[in-house]
């Protein structure tokens, strides 16, 4: 395969004036006031390949000739991708992996769709390989003849464009704020802006998990919801439940009481119902159906969805009133059965099937996976061989949502272990983060109760 630009790194000359874009050639230094030079970021730059990647081989620079790394890049194989020649807002020809070093300096600013950009540069990084982004967060409009300007960033949205990424630093830089950049060869843009100038940076690495061989998402997620506390996903659960959007569907599950429901499916009180009168006394009917809703309003629309030992199958008719479609299986047939038969939603499908057999579903990718109140009832050994299952059934990008008890020490999960003949494990944060962490390159735990992990 032939590749754009491919040379092993050799001293170059001086960059021409020009602006920045997509891959537009950038000056090493910008000449503001005859007093006054821009920050210098080629240190900076180089600080970090130099302690974070001393091994690197191959290094891609997009908008650029390699100058911020002239002297590091002896010897290594260093590609450039260049407006108009290459467009990192669609596909490149490098393979998966390729580059242990991806950086950018002042150029996501200027790509039209940095989405798609961001998930690029995520599929060229090795896994271990490093990313180094460099953008605005406040600054003059600055475009030229085919280069627009289009986009501003703050930490969080530099977070967001690179979910899969480990991040190591990501802050502004305040260096340049007040810097007065009337005489460099951006014009003054109407507005007069040209007196705020905050830089933001990224640097983030891109983990050793096992990739799946599943295409990506079709979308990002909000990545916010990781960040949540046990009482924001309660309260979101219950303003949730009050939208018209699932009012008919909760109502309908809320209406259905124990007496309705052979006995012999409750499996020995390890399957419930929000609406017992128990669980309205305690309160604890808030958390049942939050565990629903609030993945199905805030991760689940429009993607598919899979639901794993979904019991009576309540929680995955909630959900399809957010999924584009929900597959949902349970080992115990008389179960399913009841499900198929109480929730008629065009969009759910009703299967047989047991969690621990890794040749079911072996032909089919998800974007969600649900595996609530289920790990409790395995072994270690047997958790760790669901988890891996769920992970090749999830696309890149894709989050598993998952309730159990996760205490912070041992010694309260075997307590919590002992109160229930069912439950054959209790896993604490730290056990279920190192059964999650070859696969998932991003995890949380919300409440000692919610797990979150990203593909």
């Amino acid at each position: 395969m032939r590749f754009p630009r491919l040379r092993l790194f050799r001293r170059i000359g001086r960059h021409p004036e020009g602006l920045l874009g997509p891959g537009c050639q950038v000056p090493a230094t910008r000449q503001a006031s005859p007093d006054r030079i821009w920050k210098d970021w080629s240190l900076w730059i180089r600080e970090r390949c130099e302690s974070l990647a001393p091994d690197a081989r191959r290094v891609l620079e997009i908008g650029g000739r390699g100058l911020e790394l002239e002297g590091w890049l002896e010897g290594r194989e260093f590609h450039a991708l260049n407006f108009p020649v290459a467009d990192i807002c669609r596909p490149t020809p490098f393979p998966d992996g390729y580059f242990d070093v991806v950086f950018t300096k002042y150029s996501l600013e200027h790509f039209y769709d940095p989405r798609a950009a961001a998930e690029e540069m995520t599929r060229l990084l090795a896994p271990g390989g490093l990313l180094v982004v460099i953008t605005v967060w406040a600054w003059r409009y600055h475009t030229a003849p085919g280069v627009e300007d289009f986009y501003r960033y703050s930490t969080a949205g530099l977070r967001q464009l690179f979910p899969r990424l480990e991040v190591i630093e990501c802050d502004y830089d305040l260096t340049d704020r007040r810097t007065d950049c009337r005489m460099d060869s951006v014009p003054v843009d109407d507005l007069g802006g040209w007196r705020e100038h905050w830089s933001v940076y990224l640097v983030a690495r891109k983990p050793l998990v096992r990739e799946s061989p599943a295409p990506p998402v079709s979308r990002s997620m909000n990545l916010a919801v990781f960040g949540y506390t046990l009482q924001q996903v309660l309260d979101y659960g219950a303003e949730i439940s009050t939208a018209a959007e699932c009012a008919t569907a909760l109502e309908k599950v809320m209406a259905l009481t124990p007496d309705q429901v052979d006995p012999g499916l409750f499996g020995e009180g390890e399957r419930a119902l929000p609406a017992m009168p128990h669980y309205l006394e305690t309160g604890y009917s808030r958390m049942m159906l939050a565990r629903y809703l609030v993945p199905g309003a805030l991760l689940c629309r429009g993607l598919s969805v899979l639901d794993v030992a979904c019991g009576l199958g309540w929680g995955a008719y909630l959900v399809s009133q957010y999924a584009s479609r929900v597959t949902a299986f349970d080992r115990d047939r008389e179960a399913v059965g009841f499900a198929r038969r109480s929730w008629d939603a065009r969009n759910i499908e009703w299967l047989t099937g047991d969690v621990l057999d890794e040749g079911f579903l072996t032909d089919r990718h998800f974007d969600i996976a649900l595996a609530m109140e289920i790990l409790e009832h395995f072994t270690e050994a047997e958790a760790a061989r669901i988890i891996a299952w769920l992970a090749d059934r999830l696309r890149p990008g894709g989050v598993l949502v998952a309730t159990s008890s996760f205490p912070g020490t041992r010694d309260e999960a075997g307590r919590l272990a002992s109160q229930n003949p069912h439950h054959r494990r209790i896993f604490t944060e730290e056990e279920i983060r190192a059964l999650l962490r070859p696969h998932f390159c991003r995890t949380a735990i919300i409440g000692g109760w919610m797990l979150l992990a990203l593909r």
